[in-house]
């Protein structure tokens, strides 16, 4: 999804958030006239008491909220990526395969206390 993709739908996920369509909870329990602003909104605010408690969220809007998260995740590991290779620009010494495996294990092997300390204490 292009980013001018992803804005447009954020913008239409905080619009219809941020819309008129909310319901008190004692009218959402009495009646279905709650179900005509789902259906128009894919969201709609439960309050109690003026306060919000609660959101109702329509199939629709949960699977456009899944894919908007999902776009967000792709464009996320995409910058990390990117960031990685910018961080790494001048390095010289790129291994693969069995180098790279033997490169590691040595890593780990000078370095087994300091790997150790972090498993063991989470740090």
């Amino acid at each position: 999804m292009s980013d001018l993709a992803i804005q447009e739908k954020l913008s239409d996920v905080r619009t219809r958030v941020k819309s008129d369509d909310r319901v008190s909870i004692s009218e959402f329990a009495r009646s279905k006239d709650w179900m005509s602003k789902l259906a128009k909104n894919d969201f709609i605010e439960v309050q109690d008491r003026g306060k919000r408690i609660a959101w109702v969220i329509s199939e629709e809007g949960m699977d456009g909220m899944i894919e908007y998260i999902d776009s967000l995740e792709e464009r996320i590991e995409m910058l990390s990526v990117q960031a990685i290779f910018a961080a790494r620009e001048d390095r010289k010494d790129w291994k693969t395969g069995a180098e790279l495996q033997t490169a590691a294990l040595a890593y780990f092997r000078a370095n087994k206390d300091s790997l150790g300390k972090v498993l063991e204490d989470g740090e």
